[in-house]
């Protein structure tokens, strides 16, 4: 075997005695690719650990493409790192460009991400609000969770990073204006609408406040919405019962609405005529 593929969306348990015993029997591979998140760990898996572990028993290997994601619980007590620390453990040539980013969560644990450049997968999960400035151009799902509040720029940044994005779940809790006044008014130059030409699919149903930052056209600009899934509490509020001009538009294409289940599951809910004016698609 000269090529393999190895992807793994969450793992608890099991990289040390599992996948690494695995690896190191490959010993003619040529080309790797790793795509772990791992949960649970005890220590950082970086360049060192996976030359040690890994590469150092794969002498024919020349290509290594990768995206390993390590989650440390608080409790472990592990010393906090800076990107440039990790960054410096990859000087094997064989890495090529590395890139990494460290996720502080307000739990306590620590998340951090290791990638080859350039990145190559077309998903990310579970990343925070502190992502590096470069471009994803391959990552066209992510999912996003925050527990401070994002403002404008940040969804700014994020079109500009992700700028083939077609599926976003965006997870925060924070109220987005509870200490910023930068989106009270809709002509605001410096906060021009954010374009996501490619979203087909938004689910903010755990980022309630953040109906108004992707629906309002003012805002955002979602020409190619087909599924939405959100609160429909909120989306109420935002729509003004399904009659505001300014999220119209982005609600227009939508042929998909998943709404919160709240409500008693043998309950009809019966819309407004305006609701299915809103959304002439479902």
């Amino acid at each position: 075997m000269k090529c393999f593929s190895l992807k793994i969306s969450r793992l608890n348990y099991g990289y040390d005695n599992q996948v690494v015993p695995l690896l190191r029997r490959m010993r003619n591979l040529e080309k790797l690719t790793l795509y772990i998140r791992m949960s649970h760990q005890v220590t950082y898996i970086d360049g060192i650990q996976l030359e040690n572990d890994i590469l150092i028993y794969l002498e024919q290997l020349h290509t290594f493409v990768f995206y390993i994601s390590t989650e440390i619980d608080a409790e472990h007590g592990v010393p906090a790192v800076s990107n440039d620390e990790i960054q410096r453990t990859f000087t094997n040539i064989r890495y090529g460009q590395v890139g990494c980013f460290i996720d502080y969560c307000k739990s306590g644990c620590t998340i951090s991400h290791v990638f080859s450049l350039p990145v190559s997968f077309d998903r990310l999960e579970t990343i925070r609000n502190n992502f590096p400035n470069i471009i994803f151009n391959n990552v066209t799902s992510l999912s996003i969770i925050g527990s401070v509040p994002f403002k404008h720029e940040f969804f700014v940044r994020l079109a500009q990073s992700f700028p083939l994005l077609k599926s976003l779940h965006l997870s925060n809790l924070s109220l987005q204006s509870e200490d910023s006044d930068e989106l009270e008014s809709d002509n605001n130059e410096l906060y021009l609408a954010v374009e996501y030409p490619h979203m087909t699919s938004l689910d903010i149903l755990y980022a309630v406040d953040y109906a108004e930052q992707f629906l309002d056209e003012s805002k955002a600009r979602l020409p190619n919405l087909i599924q939405l899934k959100i609160d429909y509490v909120i989306l109420q509020d935002v729509t003004e019962n399904f009659t505001r001009d300014a999220t119209r538009a982005n609600c227009m294409k939508v042929k998909r609405l998943i709404l919160a289940d709240d409500y008693d599951d043998n309950e009809m809910i019966v819309q407004p005529k305006d609701f299915y004016i809103y959304f002439p698609l479902l």
